[in-house]
């Protein structure tokens, strides 16, 4: 549920967590959304927050070190040494 920030100065000690958000979007898109990520064995919200990374990197939006949170549901799948659980 939380990631460190990656900014141009490194990473900080800075964590944020997901946070729900609320979009109008044309139905056209919507369904477009759905079944892209689904051709791609993914989440609508999975398929959509990995386009806006790239889309904010490649505009320079957001530092290219910069990573998703990735999964957060059910707590960790590592030890602190990095070994899976």
């Amino acid at each position: 549920m939380y990631a460190r920030l990656m900014g141009s100065k490194g990473m900080t000690d800075a964590i944020m967590a997901r946070k729900r958000v609320t979009y109008r979007l044309d139905e056209t898109l919507i369904q477009a959304l759905k079944s892209q990520a689904k051709s791609d064995n993914s989440s609508a919200n999975n398929w959509l927050e990995n386009l806006l990374i790239k889309g904010l990197k490649e505009a320079g939006a957001i530092d290219d070190s910069y990573e998703p949170l990735g999964e957060t549901r059910g707590g960790p799948r590592t030890t602190p040494e990095g070994k899976a659980v």
